[in-house]
């Protein structure tokens, strides 16, 4: 980035009480994840322990700046809070709150012993809880999977990673920046474009991998995937799943057509409804397949 444009940045970061004491902020060298513009740190800032996202470089600055203004929008308890940025060694760097346990994917695959159905439906409906949220203020998160949500010390989930979120109206398509194959709506594979629709759609395969306890497809080309899933409507396996409400709810969730996905409101609905009706040994039919109602 220009040096004039970067001290303009810095100058905005200050007056909105984002821009951080660089001497406030340590950075060890713990690597907690990486991606194709940043690295996650491990990290402390005033006694703290934090995560601390660096970007690689400065060609990611302006996709830094778009995540940093939408973060500080949000406020809810199952979407990832911001500390603010700090500049150390002349890199930007996003502080952020560090999960006490981890991500989701961690968590599905390597808890021992596994969790229990009463705690994978609890953090199904913080998941819900925190894209109905998302929806509801304009915003597709674009690229929703199990390492992208965060566990806190008492396992609730906070969804992360807004590289590839974007403000979207009311019935109108966006330009897919990126994704992950595995969890990618087939709209995006074939037109390159999607709306809310598409987030419901990553959301019913990371449904399927938290309930079942396998990666979606299981090994393969994940390119290869994501086209047999857009063009020959393969799906994953949903057998282990012990409840038939909750396989319907997914398969409404990955249907083809986005026109015929529930939207995020209805999905909570009948989220918080299973887990209700569950805890009584009560059966109950998915609300969307009772109305057959579908919405933007």
């Amino acid at each position: 980035m220009a040096q004039g444009s970067g001290e303009k940045l810095r100058r905005k970061w200050k007056e909105d009480g984002l821009l951080l004491d660089d001497e406030w902020v340590e950075v060890t060298e713990e690597l907690l994840g990486s991606g194709g513009s940043a690295e996650v740190f491990r990290g402390r800032f005033d006694g703290e322990d934090i995560a601390v996202k660096r970007y690689l470089n400065d060609k990611h600055v302006e996709s830094m700046q778009r995540e940093v203004e939408l973060m500080i929008s949000l406020k809810h308890p199952n979407v990832l809070t911001i500390h603010g940025v700090a500049i150390v060694d002349d890199k930007y760097h996003v502080i952020l709150p560090l999960s006490a346990n981890g991500n989701l994917s961690t968590f599905i695959h390597g808890s021992q012993p596994p969790p229990d159905e009463k705690q994978k439906m609890r953090i199904a409906q913080g998941i819900c809880e925190g894209l109905s949220y998302l929806h509801s203020h304009g915003v597709v998160h674009g690229d929703l999977k199990p390492e992208n949500i965060l566990l806190d010390e008492n396992y609730n989930p906070c969804i992360s990673d807004f590289g590839l979120s974007q403000k979207v109206r009311p019935g109108s398509n966006v330009s897919a920046r990126k994704g992950t194959y595995r969890y990618m709506a087939p709209e995006i594979v074939k037109q390159g474009a999607y709306s809310r629709k598409a987030d419901v759609y990553s959301l019913g395969v990371l449904l399927c991998e938290l309930f079942t306890g396998r990666v979606p497809y299981g090994e393969g080309n994940s390119r290869r995937l994501a086209m047999a899933a857009s063009y020959k409507t393969l799906r994953p396996n949903l057998h282990g799943i012990g409840s038939p409400v909750m396989v319907a709810l997914i398969e409404e969730c990955w249907n083809s057509d986005p026109a015929r996905r529930p939207t995020m409101k209805a999905v909570l609905k009948d989220v918080k409804k299973l887990g209700s009706e569950n805890q009584k040994g009560r059966p109950w039919m998915s609300s969307f397949l009772r109305s057959a109602k579908v919405g933007v």
